[in-house]
């Protein structure tokens, strides 16, 4: 009755008294027309039945009997929300609200729906709402916080899922999201503990697992990240985004035949992801192998033509390769390009490869330029490798030749 009065079922219930006395009668009754009555009830039966086929079914039924039942228009926009149809599903969700301003539910599954269109700020008016109605429901709090991490006001979000945590400590994704908050701050500590408090809730929470392990490898330790990892991919294993970390992992670590192995299984189950070809290639050039590197970073940015680092490094191979069949001067310039606009000209190591690219191109003043400028912004941020290694090349630029690596040495 919690849904509908005229979840007339419920009367079954109550109607056993008279169910048995009607029984007694109608035992004379079927021996007389037993065909009959048999054919009638199962009609009204399969009748029935075809109310509870599947969800949507059962709440259209609901609200064609009771058309103000604000709770079935809240449960039918779930069903749609959960195919992935947005539009249908806020749509619900306002009606929901229109007949019952203050159902949490609905206010909080419309926040959902506008967040999953990026409209936050509405999305957050509405968690607010439903917090309001109902200031122990925790998920409303919990969502609030997701969308206020989107919009980068950590500080927000973290107190929202403190809250979401005092009314609620076992909800798993709650310390998850809370440690996603944490991590962008760089507290990595406070991340992993709330990490692993997710994890003894939820063993099997992939998203946990390898959130767990992005935070371990942000501290460097790298051979727990990929215990994590690999427990990630264990719970999930077409989890594509774990199998892509787990090779970024192996790849800091030297162990790149590994890496490359989880990168093209990550491509495997989602070849649309542009920074797993470009994870995949860096892998390949860190190994020696700059053909098929090359060739993966051509892969990222038919994805994704903006994709910076790809620009940069297919830049560098094209202008400083060890293999001459690969160089082409005017392509590394219109790369690099590209990748200093995109970052404004402010990023030192894609200056560099600008430097590289124009001295490719016999263009060396503007080499000389550029190289000038990439040592005096590594200079100021710290980069103390990277400034000398600019300054180093520097000299090459200014004497008229190119900058060109060594070939790996051969087993």
């Amino acid at each position: 009755m919690r849904y509908s009065f005229v979840a007339d079922h419920f009367q079954y219930l109550a109607s056993v008294g008279l169910i048995t006395l009607c029984a007694v009668g109608l035992d004379r009754i079927l021996r007389v027309i037993p065909a009959a009555l048999v054919v009638l009830l199962g009609m009204l039966t399969w009748q029935q039945a075809g109310i509870y086929r599947n969800q949507e079914t059962l709440w259209r039924d609901t609200l064609a009997r009771n058309p103000q039942c604000w709770m079935a228009y809240n449960n039918l926009g779930n069903c749609f929300y959960n195919q992935g149809r947005i539009g249908e599903a806020m749509e619900y969700y306002r009606k929901a609200i229109q007949i019952n301003p203050n159902f949490f539910e609905a206010l909080s599954n419309l926040g959902l729906t506008l967040a999953a269109q990026g409209r936050f700020d509405e999305a957050i008016e509405n968690y607010r709402k439903s917090i309001q109605a109902n200031p122990i429901y925790y998920k409303a709090l919990n969502n609030l916080g997701i969308a206020l991490t989107a919009q980068g006001r950590f500080d927000e979000a973290i107190e929202n899922f403190h809250k979401a945590i005092q009314i609620n400590p076992n909800f798993h994704e709650t310390l998850n999201n809370l440690g996603i908050a944490l991590a962008a701050q760089g507290r990595f500590d406070e991340a992993i503990e709330n990490y692993r408090k997710a994890i003894q809730i939820n063993p099997d929470s992939s998203e946990t697992l390898n959130n767990l392990g992005l935070a371990l490898a942000s501290q460097g330790r790298f051979e727990e990240a990929i215990e994590n990892y690999r427990k990630s991919i264990q719970a999930n294993p077409i989890y594509y985004k774990a199998l892509n970390n787990l090779g970024l992992a192996l790849t800091a670590r030297g162990r790149f035949d590994e890496a490359i192995e989880n990168f093209h299984q990550a491509i495997q189950i989602n070849p649309t992801n542009p920074e797993a070809f470009f994870d995949l290639g860096t892998a390949l050039a860190q190994s020696g192998r700059t053909r098929e590197a090359s060739a993966q970073y051509r892969e990222a940015l038919k994805l994704n033509p903006d994709l910076t680092g790809a620009l940069n490094n297919l830049a560098w191979i094209l202008a400083a390769g060890a293999e001459a069949e690969l160089r082409d001067g005017a392509e590394a310039v219109r790369l690099a390009e590209r990748a200093c606009e995109l970052t404004h000209y402010q990023e030192p190591l894609f200056i560099g490869t600008l430097a590289a690219a124009y001295a490719e191109a016999g263009r060396f003043p503007e080499a000389v330029t550029a190289a000038e400028k990439a040592a005096q912004l590594a200079t100021h941020a710290g980069l103390n490798d990277l400034a000398a290694k600019n300054r180093q090349l520097l000299e090459l630029y200014r004497a008229g030749k190119p900058c060109r690596e060594v070939p790996p040495a051969k087993p």
